[in-house]
Parts: C-alpha cells; sequence; structure tokens
C-alpha cells in the first residue's frame, strides 16, 4: 500500500503515516481507503504495535485528501498485522519462490 504522506501532529510530536490508495468494489464503483498509523514512543504501545496498526476509512468513491469531511462512509476498522500472520507470508512466498516447483507435491 503506497504510503501518501507522515506528517508530525503538533503539539504531542507523534507522526502520523497516512495511506490512501484508490479501489473497486465488486460492482466497479470506485472507493477510498483512508488509513493512517501514529506513531509514538510515548505511548507505550512499542514500535511494532504502533507500525503493525492500520486506522481505517472505506470511502465512497474517489475522494482526495482534505475531502473527507463531505464523503460518504462506507465502512470503518482497524487492521492488525500480527507476528504469525507475517511469518505465514512470508514463509509462503519463499516457499512459491524456492520451493514449490522443485517438489512433486506441495502441502501449501
Amino acid at each position: 500500500m503506497p504510503l501518501l504522506g507522515m506528517g508530525r501532529d503538533m503539539p504531542t510530536g507523534r507522526k502520523r503515516l497516512r495511506y490512501r490508495p484508490f479501489f473497486i468494489d465488486g460492482a466497479g464503483q470506485p472507493l477510498t481507503l483512508s488509513g493512517w498509523k501514529t506513531v509514538d514512543e510515548d505511548l507505550g504501545h512499542g514500535p511494532w504495535a504502533d507500525t503493525t496498526t492500520l486506522y481505517t476509512r472505506i470511502l465512497r468513491g474517489a475522494v482526495p485528501a482534505g475531502e473527507e469531511a463531505d464523503a460518504q462512509v462506507v465502512a470503518t476498522g482497524v487492521l492488525r498485522l500480527r507476528l504469525p500472520d507475517l511469518v505465514r507470508s512470508f514463509a509462503g512466498r519463499l516457499w512459491d519462490v524456492y520451493v514449490q516447483d522443485a517438489l512433486a507435491w506441495s502441502p501449501v
């Protein structure tokens, strides 16, 4: 997911990473994922929780930054990447690249 920007929330000094990919739903209608992560060493969550938690809103249409106030919110949520998910994803990719074609059968 492309990083749209990073800013510092004043006066707290927290860093906020913003994401804004555009996509289409199953019916071909445009949607916008507006997401952000807050990175702050003082909150006590630690770097793993800060960088693997994405707060999201799905907006109807291709909504430019700064025009969210008038946008229709379709859904909201929090996405969290857990360590087992990361390991499974990484191991699966390694399997696909290096092992899968070498075996006649595959457990994956």
